[in-house]
C-alpha cells in the first residue's frame, strides 16, 4: 500500500498528502456512519498489513503457532490496529461533520480538524493500552522534515495532529482556491506558519544543556538469530562470547542488548559474575547487560543488569511495560499462551518508579526493548537522567521494516526528551543518537561488531517533558467542542447551516 511506505524504511511522507486527501474526499460520500467507518476499518487493514508486514511474519515464523491459529491471530492484531481508524471515523460521521453538499467536494477544514483530533485521541488511546503499540503513528513519518521540531514541544502526538490536519486538510483548501475563495487558504497558510515557526524553535532545544564531560561508550552487538539464541547447544558459547567482548575493549559504559545473557541471573555459570565485576574495577567501566531476573514470590522480570566499576553493588532494572503474548498473557487468554513456544513468555512487570543507574556521577535511564515506543514512559524516566539506554532483542524480526521503524522511535524519543540514546540490538539498529534525533553512528544489520563513541549528557526539560501529553489533548477537545458549537448554531440557523454546507 502507498501509504505505508511514508513510514521507515521508506520515509516517504509527502505521500499521505493524496493518500489522505483521497481518503478525505472518499468519507464525503457515505451519508451514514456505518458505510463510512468499513471504509475506513478497510484503509486501516491495509495500513497495517503492509506497514506492519514483519509483525505477521513474526508471527508465522518465531513464535510456533499452528498456522490456522497463527493467521487468525495477524488478522485479529491488524483488525485491532485499524479500529484505531475506523473508531473516529464512525464519531465523526456519527456527527455529521464529514457530510458534503455534493460527492464533488470535499468535507471542509472544519471537518478536517475533526477528524484530525478523533485520529490523533485514536493514535493516543492505542499507545497508552497495554502494549504501548504506537508503531505507525502519523508523526513518526514526519521525523525527518521540519516539521519533527514540534517534538520536544508538543511530543508525538502533537506532531500527529498537525500532520493529520495537514494532510486531511490541503485539498479543501485547494478546492476553496478554485473556487476564488481565499479565506481558507490564508487561514491555513498562517496556521502552517506558525507551526514551523514553532517547529523551527522547538528544533533549537533553548532548554536543554550539555551535563558535565563527555561519556565514551561501547554498544555490543551479537548477531545472535532468534531461533540459536534461547538454544541449549548455544547458550554456553554465546555466554563466553558476550564476556569476552565486554571485557576485551575498555569504555565508561558498555551495553549489551536485551535478554544478552539468554538465562535467569541466578543460572549464570558460577564465577561469571565475579569476573566481570573484576574486569569492570580494573578498566573503570560501567557494564549494563539483559539478562532475566526471578524476584521475590517467584515473579519473573525481563532485566537490565549493571555492574558497576567504582565498586558499588549490582543493580537491577526490571521493564516495565511489557509486551502482550510476547511477555505476557492478557487476562482469558492464558489459553492462547500455552500455543506459544517460546522462553520468557510468562514475565511480571517491574514497580514503577525505579530509580536510575548512576555511572560515573551521570544518572542513566533505561526502555528496554519496546518501551521505546512510548513516549509516556520517555518522558518520566528522562526527568531524572542525562542519558537514555535501549538495549533490545530484534531477532524476531531480522531484516524487516521493524529495525528502521523501531530506530525511528528511539530517535522520537531522543528529540522528545533532549536527552541522547544508546541503542544496541542482536539484529541491526544499534546506534548513537544525540539529543536531537540525529544518528550520530550506527551497526548496519546481520554482523557482529562494536560501535564505539564519546556520547554528551543533557540536562534541561522540554516543554514536552514538563507537561506531557495533556496540552495536545486538550487542544483535540477544544477543536471538538468548537465544531459542535458551530454546528449547533448552523442547526438553528439555516442560513448560516446553507453557508457551512
Amino acid at each position: 500500500m502507498l501509504g505505508a511506505m511514508a513510514w521507515a524504511p521508506g520515509s516517504s511522507p509527502w505521500l499521505l498528502l493524496p493518500v489522505f486527501g483521497g481518503l478525505c474526499r472518499l468519507l464525503a460520500r457515505p451519508r451514514r456512519p456505518a458505510p463510512a467507518a468499513l471504509l475506513a476499518l478497510a484503509f486501516g487493514l491495509g495500513l497495517h498489513a503492509c506497514g506492519q508486514a514483519w509483525m505477521i511474519a513474526a508471527l508465522f515464523r518465531e513464535t510456533g503457532l499452528p498456522p490456522l491459529l497463527a493467521l487468525l491471530s495477524a488478522m485479529a492484531a491488524t483488525l485491532y490496529l485499524a479500529g484505531f481508524i475506523a473508531l473516529p471515523v464512525y464519531l465523526c460521521a456519527r456527527c455529521r461533520l464529514l457530510a458534503t453538499a455534493t460527492p464533488a467536494t470535499s468535507p471542509g477544514l472544519t471537518a478536517a480538524a475533526c477528524l484530525a483530533a478523533l485520529l490523533t485521541a485514536g493514535e493516543w488511546a492505542r499507545g497508552s493500552l497495554p502494549g504501548g503499540f504506537s508503531s505507525l503513528s502519523m508523526g513518526y513519518a514526519w521525523l525527518d522534515t521540519p516539521l519533527a521540531g514540534l517534538l520536544p514541544v508538543t511530543g508525538l502526538y502533537g506532531l500527529s495532529f498537525l500532520a493529520y490536519v495537514l494532510c486531511l486538510g490541503w485539498l479543501p483548501v485547494a478546492e476553496s482556491l478554485v473556487r476564488r475563495q481565499y479565506g481558507p487558504a490564508v487561514l491555513g497558510a498562517l496556521a502552517f506558519a506558525a507551526f514551523l515557526a514553532t517547529a523551527h524553535w522547538g528544533a533549537k532545544q533553548p532548554w536543554i544543556t550539555p551535563h558535565g564531560d563527555l561519556l565514551g561508550f561501547r554498544l555490543i552487538h551479537t548477531g545472535t538469530a532468534q531461533q540459536d539464541k534461547f538454544s541449549p547447544e548455544h547458550i554456553p558459547a554465546q555466554i563466553d562470547r558476550l564476556a569476552e567482548r565486554l571485557t576485551q575493549s575498555p569504555a565508561q559504559l558498555v551495553l549489551a542488548p536485551e535478554t544478552a545473557l539468554p538465562m535467569f541471573f541466578h543460572q549464570l555459570p558460577a564465577g561469571l559474575v565475579d569476573r566481570l565485576a573484576q574486569a569492570a574495577r580494573t578498566h573503570g567501566s560501567h557494564f549494563f547487560i539483559g539478562v532475566a531476573l526471578m524476584g521475590g514470590n517467584q515473579q519473573a522480570h525481563n532485566s537490565l543488569l549493571h555492574i558497576p566499576g567504582d565498586g558499588t553493588p549490582l543493580r537491577f532494572f526490571a521493564k516495565e511495560e511489557l509486551m502482550p503474548f510476547g511477555e505476557y498473557s492478557p487476562p482469558g487468554f492464558a489459553w492462547f499462551s500455552r500455543h506459544l513456544h517460546f522462553p520468557l513468555k510468562d514475565l511480571s512487570p517491574g514497580p514503577p518508579g525505579q530509580p536510575p543507574f548512576v555511572a560515573d556521577r551521570r544518572r542513566l535511564a533505561a526502555l528496554i526493548c519496546h518501551e521505546e515506543a512510548s513516549p509516556r514512559l520517555a518522558r518520566r524516566r528522562a526527568m531524572d537522567a542525562s542519558v537514555l539506554l535501549n538495549p533490545s532483542n530484534l531477532a524476531w524480526f531480522e531484516r524487516s521494516a521493524a529495525i528502521p521503524q523501531g530506530l525511528a522511535m528511539a530517535r522520537a524519543r531522543a528529540l522528545e526528551t533532549g536527552r541522547p540514546v544508546l541503542r544496541t540490538t542482536n539484529a541491526g539498529g544499534a546506534a548513537h543518537i544525540d539529543h536531537r534525533g540525529r544518528i550520530a553512528g550506527q551497526v548496519q544489520p546481520g554482523q557482529e561488531s562494536d560501535l564505539t563513541g564519546e556520547i554528551r549528557p543533557m540536562q534541561g526539560l522540554t516543554p514536552y517533558v514538563r507537561l506531557g501529553d495533556t496540552p495536545v489533548l486538550l487542544v483535540c477537545a477544544a477543536v471538538l467542542l468548537l465544531a459542535a458549537v458551530r454546528r449547533k448554531r448552523a442547526m438553528s440557523h439555516p442560513t448560516i447551516q446553507e453557508k457551512t454546507a
